[in-house]
């Protein structure tokens, strides 16, 4: 399980994103023995993160300057502006959700690194729980 905090906290629209509050949770590979209420550094793959970031950010804004340049010449400047962003808008939710098809498909997690071992008595120290394997 992700955290949203630690992701959210240096993001200035944390107070709008209704995201924030909530944690992610996803499998990802155990390669280090990591054990439930432990503190791990996950690393994803990034197969198709860079196809995923232009289908999100940039053809959507392609799509609203294609729309204004074609449609400026022959509408009112209410309209074309309309048009622009309804085309932003469509064209990025249409990425959001081919994104998210791609991305759920192929996003692989692994724990590389085990940064704290719990659960954690009020002490500090390892509770009986906290026992690992050898």
């Amino acid at each position: 399980m992700v955290m949203r905090e630690d992701m959210c906290g240096h993001c200035a629209q944390k107070t709008f994103c209704l995201g924030c509050a909530k944690n992610v949770t996803a499998p990802a590979a155990n390669d280090v023995g990591a054990h439930p209420g432990d503190t791990v550094t996950v690393e994803a793959s990034s197969k198709n993160m860079l196809i995923s970031s232009v289908l999100v950010f940039v053809l959507p804004v392609i799509a609203g300057i294609v729309t204004y340049s074609v449609m400026n010449p022959s509408f009112s400047q209410v309209t074309v502006v309309f048009a622009s962003v309804g085309a932003f808008l469509a064209v990025f939710a249409a990425a959001a959700v081919i994104s998210k098809l791609i991305m759920g498909a192929s996003l692989e997690l692994h724990i590389v690194q085990i940064d704290k071992m719990g659960p954690y008595e009020a002490d500090g120290t390892l509770s009986g729980s906290a026992v690992r394997r050898i």
